[in-house]
Formats: structure tokens, C-alpha cells, sequence
């Protein structure tokens, strides 16, 4: 099996779509989910990707501070 790659504009939607739920019910799953995918990739031979996906996480982490600060 090939190893699983992103390219930047790949990454760039991600980074964006992520940062649409921003206020969602929803976003911690989907944080959640990219973390799981992300270690997959990692455990299964595309650590490159499995890094790209954690930078789309890193991009969220300020919202998902000040979404925890409020509840």
C-alpha cells in the first residue's frame, strides 16, 4: 500500500472547513475523529500526512480553549 499524502490546498480546505464549525455542538467530534485519522495514518505508514493533519488541528485549538473556557 502507497502512503497516504495531502497536498496544501488538501490541507488549506481542511483547515477552513474546520474552522466553520467553530461554534458547533459538533466540533470537538470532528477534532476528535481528525486525531484518531491522523494516528492511524501515522500507525499505518504516512506519518506525513498523519503530521499535516495534526497542523489542521493546531488551527482550532485557540476556539476549542475559549469554547471550554465558557462552559
Amino acid at each position: 500500500m502507497e502512503p497516504v499524502e495531502f497536498d496544501d490546498a488538501a490541507i488549506e480546505k481542511l483547515k477552513q472547513s474546520l474552522a466553520q464549525w467553530v461554534g458547533h455542538p459538533d466540533l470537538i467530534d470532528a477534532v476528535v475523529e481528525l486525531i484518531e485519522l491522523a494516528f492511524y495514518l501515522d500507525k499505518h505508514g504516512s506519518p506525513t500526512a498523519s503530521k499535516k493533519l495534526v497542523e489542521v488541528i493546531r488551527t482550532i485549538t485557540d476556539p476549542l480553549e475559549e469554547l471550554t473556557k465558557h462552559n
